[in-house]
């Protein structure tokens, strides 16, 4: 007997057979898929599993050897920074008048006020400074005449040059 013949002749045991093939084919890949779920699943779960292991193995945070080299710690930063503070102050600077005695909001405009003033009233000298200069230096290479040193100033006019 010739088996493509008997599939030939019948429709019914072809389609039959070739049904049972492609189950058979994706029944085959459905396990194969399953198989290989199964194994990254227990896969993660032992490794979670490992890992649930060794944090309750671990000591408790606030334990009293935690707590006792926090405090020690504590303690050695807060001696240092009293040195750093100390080793400052040697450093320290006094403040401008009474600088620090003025609200915070008025502060920028009292500084303004005050450096306003020290400017006005050392303008003088430092233009008498720069004219001699001008005069005394070398007066060939200086682009400043007393004239242009009161106009930019603001208390003079520029001479026509």
């Amino acid at each position: 007997m010739n088996i493509k013949a008997i599939f030939l002749e019948n429709k019914a045991a072809s389609s039959l057979a070739l049904t049972f093939v492609l189950g058979t084919a994706i029944l085959g890949y459905l396990t194969w898929s399953a198989w290989d779920n199964y194994g990254s699943a227990t896969a993660d779960y032992s490794s979670k599993a490992s890992t649930l292991d060794q944090l309750s193995h671990k000591e408790v945070f606030p334990s009293d050897s935690n707590l006792k080299k926090i405090s020690e710690t504590l303690s050695d930063n807060q001696a240092n920074l009293d040195k750093l503070r100390k080793a400052l102050e040697a450093f320290h600077v006094a403040t401008f008048g009474e600088f620090d005695k003025i609200k915070p909001q008025d502060q920028p405009q009292y500084f303004q006020d005050t450096l306003r003033s020290e400017v006005t009233a050392i303008q003088p000298f430092i233009l008498d400074w720069m004219t001699m200069k001008t005069i005394y230096h070398n007066p060939s290479s200086c682009h400043y005449s007393p004239d242009n040193l009161l106009f930019l100033s603001g208390l003079g006019k520029a001479s026509a040059a």
